[in-house]
């Protein structure tokens, strides 16, 4: 009746195989996460790519970092996140899953990586380095439905003005930490695949795709270094 999203009701949601954990201060998981999850395992798969290293950024309940450290249990996958909430939730959901290849940090998108000690994470480090962040116009948000505008976390919905703030930031400085002939895939809203694909042309991406989603909508997009 409080128009409570029945995830939260439940206390967990079932993301790729893994249960995960969600509450009041954290994204709930969508169908379209999971399908960022699938590409970016098939991408890796596909390539023959040696990752060894793996950064998710706005890692939220920490779904997509644990999706991708369950597949490759070799690799080091770090979740960065600003919320002190959502890397509390993705911490448990690591002990709930007992993954333990995975380490978050709290902080905003690459800050908490530049902190870390250079020889256990230096530049150039990341085979693959994936995004589910927040891409809602600001003045959208009040039409959403009330279980999403009025529950879950504005921060991880509002990408400013135009929805592209997060785009904007992280895609020039994400050539700092690629490998090369590393990927960098994202989540994206509909209609922002022409412009997100522009942001990554002028900051020197020249391998793009777009893949859609069920609804057909241009969700996914996948770069490399």
């Amino acid at each position: 009746s409080k128009r409570e999203p029945l995830q939260y009701i439940l206390g967990y949601v079932d993301f790729y195989g893994l249960k995960i954990k969600v509450g009041k201060g954290v994204l709930i998981p969508r169908p379209e996460t999971e399908l960022l999850a699938e590409i970016a395992i098939e991408t890796v798969k596909r390539e023959a790519l040696s990752v060894m290293r793996i950064l998710d950024l706005c890692t939220g309940s920490g779904c997509l970092a644990l999706a991708l450290a369950k597949e490759f249990p070799a690799a080091k996958v770090y979740g960065t996140d600003i919320s002190k909430v959502a890397i509390k939730y993705a911490e448990e959901n690591a002990r709930t899953n007992r993954i333990g290849n995975v380490t978050f940090l709290e902080g905003s998108l690459f800050e908490p990586i530049k902190k870390l000690p250079t020889i256990d994470c230096p530049l150039f480090t990341f085979g693959l380095i994936v995004s589910n962040p927040p891409y809602i116009k600001k003045d959208d948000i009040k039409n959403l439905q009330l279980e999403i505008k009025d529950w879950e976390p504005v921060e991880a919905l509002d990408g400013g003005e135009d929805g592209l703030d997060y785009y904007r930031t992280i895609i020039p400085e994400a050539k700092g930490y690629l490998k090369r002939e590393g990927f960098l895939i994202f989540e994206i809203g509909a209609g922002q695949s022409e412009e997100v694909r522009k942001i990554a042309k002028d900051a020197g991406f020249g391998n793009i795709s777009l893949i859609k989603d069920y609804a057909g909508i241009e969700r996914i997009f996948v770069a490399r270094a």
